[in-house]
């Protein structure tokens, strides 16, 4: 590492090896969500996105992270590829109104492409599930 501030030391040629990505959607149904709904919707998120990042070939999940708002609700959800790691953090308001989800994925062994692909797989089956519209933000 170099003793000069704001320089570069050497890298890992495992760091070079990872890439990432981000989703941002809106998400909507036609009746009300509720705070214990959208935690297990955040939950079941990070293990579908995990799950499809692992079957298109992932070496190691550096983080999968997704935040959910709605109205004055948010919450927090993370993982790092270990179904038993996945946490949910919220600050225990009422949701009001359609979701914003902004999911990011750093993710070792896969292109960027193929990440942003399986990303958007396990969103869209999560969705599904929860019977949510998927909308532009």
């Amino acid at each position: 590492m170099s003793a000069d501030p704001g320089v570069d030391g050497p890298k890992s040629p495992l760091h070079q090896r990872f890439e990432s990505c981000a989703v941002v959607a809106a998400l909507g149904r036609g009746e009300p969500f509720g705070l214990e709904e959208l935690k297990r919707f955040a939950k079941d998120l990070m293990a579908a996105v995990t799950e499809k990042v692992a079957a298109a070939g992932a070496l190691d999940i550096g983080h999968i992270k997704a935040v959910v708002e709605s109205g004055q609700c948010f919450i927090y959800a993370n993982t790092v590829g270990d179904p038993k790691d996945i946490t949910v953090e919220t600050n225990k308001e009422t949701p009001q109104g359609d979701v914003s989800l902004t999911l990011n994925a750093v993710v070792l062994g896969l292109e960027q492409g193929k990440i942003h692909m399986a990303a958007h797989e396990g969103m869209l089956m999560t969705a599904e599930r929860y019977r949510l519209e998927i909308r532009k933000p």
